[in-house]
C-alpha cells in the first residue's frame, strides 16, 4: 500500500475500528481487527487494499428497543479479518495510528505469543501462556472502554 493510503486506513481504524482479541477454540484466542461503517464504499475499499478479511452487513434486530425508537438508521457493514491476517494489515498501520496504537502493539506481542505457543512445545501449552494471554487481552479490554 501506498503511504496515503496507510494513513487513510490508520485514520479509519482509529475512528471506526476495533482491535480486540476474541476468545477461540482450545481457548487461546485470536486478534481480530474489524471496522464498522454505513458507507459500504469505504468497507469495501478497505478489503481491497488490505487483500484479506470479509465484508459482511451487520444484522439490525429490529425487536431491540434501540431499533424500535430509531428505524431509520442506514444498515452497517464490517470488515473484519483475525489471526495472522489481522496482524498483517495492523503491522504497517503502526506509525499512523494514534488512538489504537497500544492496542494495536499489544496485539502483535499477543500474536508472537501465540505464534510461539503454536510451534509444539513438548508438554503441551505452558500454564505462563494463558497468564500472559489473559494479561493483554484484559489490558486491550480497558485501553477499548477507556479504563486506562
Amino acid at each position: 500500500m501506498r503511504e496515503v493510503e496507510l494513513a487513510w486506513l490508520a485514520g479509519i481504524v482509529d475512528g471506526e475500528g476495533s482491535i480486540t482479541i476474541r476468545k477461540g477454540q482450545v481457548n487461546k484466542g485470536q486478534v481480530q481487527l474489524s471496522v464498522g461503517n454505513t458507507y459500504k464504499e469505504a468497507i469495501d475499499k478497505i478489503k481491497e487494499m488490505t487483500g484479506f478479511g470479509y465484508v459482511r452487513l451487520l444484522h439490525r434486530d429490529l425487536e431491540r428497543p434501540f431499533y424500535k425508537k430509531s428505524k431509520t438508521h442506514k444498515p452497517c457493514y464490517q470488515w473484519k479479518v483475525v489471526s495472522n491476517q489481522a496482524c498483517s494489515a495492523l503491522r504497517p498501520l503502526l506509525p499512523y495510528l494514534v488512538i489504537k496504537k497500544e492496542q494495536a502493539i499489544l496485539a502483535l506481542k499477543y500474536q508472537e505469543i501465540l505464534s510461539e505457543q503454536g510451534r509444539g512445545r513438548p508438554g503441551g501449552i505452558d500454564q505462563s501462556f494463558f497468564i500472559r494471554r489473559d494479561e493483554i487481552r484484559d489490558k486491550i479490554s480497558k485501553l477499548n472502554h477507556g479504563v486506562i
